[in-house]
């Protein structure tokens, strides 16, 4: 198996992998959305302002949204670890092969 072929391998399983997360996650938001939870996008980045705004607006939904703002995260560093790879192995092939 050449590099190549590794690289199409790691991108299919990349793509597989990232859309299952990101219907995790809009199943996720619409539950949110249909109970008319609000969030503030800059929270989803900061977990203590997040905990605390979601404890005060939404106490009976605040694992929900914690559960939320982890799988988002998740995906984004998914997608970052995945370009990283990718990146790695295509200067492999340039450069070795």
């Amino acid at each position: 198996m050449s590099l190549s072929h590794l690289l199409v391998a790691i991108v299919l399983f990349l793509l597989i992998v990232n859309v299952i997360f990101r219907l995790k996650i809009l199943r996720k938001y619409n539950k949110l959305s249909n109970k008319q939870i609000n969030i503030e996008p800059g929270l989803l980045f900061d977990r203590k302002k997040m905990k605390a705004y979601a404890e005060k607006h939404y106490p009976e939904y605040a694992e929900e949204i914690e559960d939320f703002r982890k799988s988002l995260n998740a995906l984004i560093q998914l997608g970052i670890w995945g370009l990283l790879i990718i990146v790695v192995v295509f200067l492999l092939i340039k450069y070795v092969a």
